[in-house]
């Protein structure tokens, strides 16, 4: 089958959008989770009266923001991917339950 021939499939079109919709909510859980080990230092960053304890906490805090940056950029590559394929979609003239996939 062509190149050309594979993009008028159903089958094609729904593997996109699942790989697409898939990586989009790795990416988001990701995020979720990494925002929630920040927070969770941060507390005890609070709560820290030693201060030898307190700067490693400084640390690991910097460290987990810097991976939330990261994540977050992530997330926002995958949404960006998804909008890109879903304008590819519209403009390759399929039927519009093609899109439609189960979870």
């Amino acid at each position: 089958m062509t190149p050309e021939k594979k993009k008028e499939t159903k089958e094609y079109w729904q593997g996109r959008f699942k790989s697409a919709r898939a990586q989009l909510a790795d990416a988001q859980e990701g995020e979720q989770l990494v925002e929630d080990e920040l927070n969770l230092l941060q507390i005890q960053q609070v709560r820290e009266l030693d201060s030898n304890a307190k700067a490693e906490l400084d640390a690991k805090v910097k460290a987990k923001q810097d991976e939330v940056t990261e994540k977050k950029a992530a997330a926002k590559n995958a949404e960006k991917a998804l909008e890109d394929l879903q304008e590819e979609f519209k403009e390759s003239g399929a039927p519009e339950d093609w899109s439609e996939t189960e979870d």
